[in-house]
């Protein structure tokens, strides 16, 4: 089983091999993996843009400076 394919042509020819029917005695375990991963996946977003509007508050009220220079050698410190 194949996804769609990621070209920027806009035909595709392909063609069918073979047909199997779902097993659908895992489909509840995976419905439940699903939702876990799903919302865990938004509830990581939601946090994104929370620190990310409380950040940008700070540094318009002034409390807080971010460095730059500082924020790029600790990225590249754990790249190495």
């Amino acid at each position: 089983m194949s996804g769609p394919p990621n070209r920027s042509v806009q035909v595709v020819v392909a063609k069918l091999t073979s047909k199997s029917d779902a097993d659908l005695s895992q489909r509840a375990a995976d419905k439940a993996d699903m939702l876990v991963a799903i919302k865990g996946r938004k509830a990581k977003e939601r946090l994104d843009l929370f620190e990310d509007g409380l950040v940008n508050r700070l540094i318009d009220k002034g409390k807080i400076k971010l460095n730059q220079d500082v924020i790029r050698r600790l990225i590249d410190s754990y790249r190495a």
